[in-house]
């Protein structure tokens, strides 16, 4: 818990951490258990409506380092964005 307090204070974490230890403590548990490494997951775990969501491209960065990616294609088809993952 000391580690997440030094954190919390650090001033380069996002304000979803500044001040909150425990939010720190649960993203670093939360990534851990996806594959992050602790500072990535503060750098990647954003807390949307108070619920922690892995953002950006790390979601892919996680399906690709899967071993049973095989591919994946993305595009647009009028206002859609569309992503498929081939496994």
């Amino acid at each position: 818990m000391q580690f997440a307090e030094v954190l919390s204070k650090s001033g380069i974490l996002s304000d979803d951490y500044q001040g909150k230890p425990s939010n720190v403590l649960v993203a670093i548990q939360w990534g851990y258990e996806v594959g992050l490494a602790p500072m990535q997951a503060l750098q990647n775990i954003a807390v949307i409506n108070g619920k922690a969501t892995v953002w950006g491209d790390s979601a892919l960065a996680l399906v690709k380092s899967h071993p049973a990616f095989r591919g994946h294609q993305e595009w647009l088809e009028g206002e859609e964005a569309i992503c498929e993952i081939k496994r």
